[in-house]
C-alpha cells in the first residue's frame, strides 16, 4: 500500500511542479491581452488562449443567453460558455479557463555603430527587413552591424 501512495504522491507533486512552471514562464514571458468579443469577430484568425496559456477554439459567438461565447479549450473533451469578455466565472474571480489573446510573435532588424572612440550604441529606430535596415546603416560611418531582433506583443 506504502508503494501506491507514494506513486500517487510522486505523480502529484510532478504535474504541481509542471503547472508551477507552467504558470511562471507564461507570468515572465508573457503579458497576455484580456480577451474581448468585438475585437475577436473584427479578427476571427487571433489565436487565444485560456489564462494558463491552453490553447483554445472557438466554436460559436452567438449563442443565447448571458454567455454567447462557446470555446473548446485544446486539452478538454468539453466545451465551455464564456461571457463577452472571455470570463468564465460571472462573480470576477479570476479562473484559469479565462480567455485571452495569445502575444504575437514579431521580428524586425536594427542598426549598430561604433565610433572612432570605441563606443558601441544601437540606432533608435528597427526595420521590416535586412535589407531595409543595412541600407540605412550603410550610409553612416560608424555602421557596425545589423542585428534580427524578436518581441512578443
Amino acid at each position: 500500500m506504502f508503494l501506491i501512495y507514494g506513486t500517487v504522491f510522486d505523480i502529484i507533486q510532478i504535474a504541481v511542479q509542471d503547472y508551477i512552471t507552467k504558470q511562471i514562464n507564461i507570468m515572465l514571458n508573457k503579458i497576455l491581452k484580456p480577451f474581448n468579443l468585438e475585437e475577436y469577430l473584427a479578427n476571427p484568425s487571433k489565436k487565444v488562449v485560456t489564462r494558463d496559456g491552453e490553447s483554445v477554439r472557438i466554436i460559436c459567438t452567438d449563442y443565447y443567453g448571458e454567455k454567447p461565447i462557446i470555446a473548446k479549450i485544446e486539452e478538454c473533451e468539453h466545451s465551455y460558455p464564456f461571457y463577452e469578455d472571455g470570463k468564465f466565472l460571472s462573480y470576477g474571480e479570476p479562473s484559469n479557463l479565462d480567455l485571452f489573446f495569445d502575444t504575437e510573435k514579431k521580428e524586425g532588424w536594427i542598426n549598430m555603430y561604433k565610433n572612432k572612440d570605441g563606443i558601441s550604441w544601437i540606432g533608435p529606430e528597427y526595420f521590416a527587413t535586412k535589407e531595409e535596415a543595412e541600407k540605412t546603416g550603410k550610409r553612416y560611418i560608424d555602421y557596425m552591424a545589423t542585428i534580427k531582433i524578436e518581441w512578443e506583443e
